[in-house]
């Protein structure tokens, strides 16, 4: 923008001077070029359509050949000399050696028809294109490099965020497994230290029933063992319930897949909350394991895919047992399909009202999808 601001102050400081010295000269109005008259409007006009151009043309090499043009052409039309500061900005910019020689000579040439103050005028009106042309490449030049400078900080500051991102993410899921591990330990140590103590209650009193069977002592004892029954069956719902929800599903799922490293490649895709109902961990480890004893057993191919996706509304798991080279084999589960591992895995879907798909095209593929409870 600054360079084309630059360019129509030269442009009107040229048709200034030429105006307002063509008085003093008859042929800055006139001029007879081989017998062609050539009036001082055209002359403008061919400024002005240069220097549009100019503006228009980014290629350097287009450039040059437009000011070269109109280099010659002011060597034989001396009027187009004095209107050159405007061409000059350009030529002075583009570095074009040849194109500033023309032009010199055509100024000088234009010094047997016009008077001192006209050259004097358009030197000085030349100096300050060169100035003005310097000027913006400094300001293009700061600007580009500001540019530079503020989209190096959007990209640390992406980058930054990205970090931050994944540092929450990490900690987040470093305190997930921490309070997986401390419900562990809780559940072990009321089953280890209170379920012990409860059962031995238990015991004692049923041994002291035995022994005492008078009223109303036995009728005592009794309602003390039915209480502790009553206290041992809580504390065993609240120690599952306690191991229920610590289990690691993505943990677990890895752990199941241990045996496929030592015959395939495998890649494990995993996204799913830690917010998974226990009803969908056991199904979903349980057909993993059941599909991975089926691969390690029959399968002779080499790539297994295992992809765990949370939806709104399912839970989405699809094992892909293929091959990357020709001849991949699937027909040795035609006698498994039958077994009582994929029965399971049937089963594990029905009961929580989801769907089971099984495929034969391009390698072995279990598709399942487990929708939510609403």
């Amino acid at each position: 923008m600054s360079h084309i601001i630059d360019r129509l102050i030269l442009l009107f400081l040229s048709l200034y001077l030429f105006y307002f010295f063509s008085g003093e000269n008859a042929t800055a109005q006139l001029l007879e070029v081989k017998e062609i008259y050539v009036s001082p409007v055209v002359l403008v006009l061919i400024l002005v359509i240069v220097v549009s151009l100019l503006c228009y043309v980014d290629s350097r090499k287009n450039k040059g050949i437009i000011v070269l043009v109109y280099s010659l052409a002011a060597v034989f039309m001396p009027s187009l000399a004095i209107l050159s500061p405007a061409v000059i900005y350009d030529i002075y910019g583009g570095r074009f050696i040849l194109q500033a020689i023309i032009m010199v000579m055509a100024i000088v040439n234009a010094g047997g028809y016009y008077s001192v103050k006209m050259l004097v005028g358009v030197v000085i009106v030349t100096c300050l294109s060169c100035i003005l042309n310097d000027k913006s490449t400094k300001i293009e030049m700061l600007s580009t490099k500001v540019k530079r400078i503020r989209d190096d900080v959007q990209e640390k500051n992406i980058l930054l965020a990205e970090s931050n991102k994944s540092l929450i993410e990490k900690q987040d899921n470093e305190l997930y497994v921490a309070t997986l591990k401390e419900r562990n330990r809780i559940a072990r140590d009321i089953h280890d230290n209170v379920g012990h103590m409860l059962t031995r209650s238990i015991l004692q009193t049923g041994a002291l029933m035995t022994i005492y069977k008078e009223e109303p002592l036995h009728g005592q004892l009794y309602a003390v063992k039915e209480s502790l029954d009553i206290a041992m069956n809580n504390i065993r719902e609240s120690v599952h319930d306690l191991h229920d929800e610590s289990i690691d599903l993505k943990q677990a799922v890895s752990d199941v897949l241990l045996p496929l490293k030592e015959k395939f490649e495998y890649k494990f895709d995993y996204d799913i909350s830690h917010s998974v109902e226990r009803q969908y961990k056991y199904a979903i480890i349980g057909i993993v394991k059941e599909s991975v004893s089926n691969i390690v057993k029959y399968s002779k191919n080499d790539m297994v895919d295992i992809i765990l996706r949370e939806h709104p509304a399912m839970y989405q798991l699809i094992v892909h047992d293929y091959s990357n080279q020709a001849g991949g084999n699937t027909a040795h589960y035609a006698k498994s399909d039958l077994g009582i591992g994929l029965q399971n895995m049937r089963d594990r879907v029905s009961a929580l009202n989801g769907n089971i798909t099984i495929t034969t095209e391009k390698g072995y593929k279990i598709f399942v999808t487990l929708p939510k409870e609403k």
